[in-house]
């Protein structure tokens, strides 16, 4: 899964615990720095899955992004992860106007799942495993 890569000062950025949040959508950007040509930046403002309380970071609410691809085709991530957002109501809708699906998507919450991963480095990392809906 493609994650948005941290600048190298770790201690200026929140990395969540393996386990799982709820992240409300706070913003999508297009981020064209992406390894695979132009992505989509999701950034989530995470909250404690038992107490519903954001989770604080340096006395403010912790933040988490992730890259998708910016096409919104069937089997893509960025369709995939915007149908959790809009479950159960409804699913992304073919040719919808992306501004409307923004506008729908904002403010929405999702369960936001990390595990435990090595990277390249045999380091141990924290990465997002899985999106999943969120009900409560």
């Amino acid at each position: 899964m493609a994650i948005f890569k941290r600048p190298t000062d770790e201690a200026a950025f929140f990395t969540p615990s393996p386990g799982t949040v709820i992240g409300e959508l706070k913003a999508l950007d297009e981020f064209n720095k992406g390894k695979y040509g132009p992505s989509m930046r999701w950034t989530w403002v995470l909250f404690d899955i038992n107490t519903k309380q954001p989770i604080l970071f340096n006395d403010k609410p912790a933040t988490y992004d992730a890259l998708s691809g910016v096409e919104l085709n069937p089997g893509t991530k960025a369709r995939a992860w915007a149908n959790k957002h809009l479950a159960p109501e409804r699913e992304v809708a073919a040719g919808e106007d992306p501004d409307k699906l923004e506008r729908d998507l904002i403010g929405k919450r999702v369960r936001l799942n990390f595990s435990l991963d090595v990277d390249e480095n045999d380091k141990e990392v924290v990465k997002l495993t899985s999106l999943l809906a969120y009900t409560g």
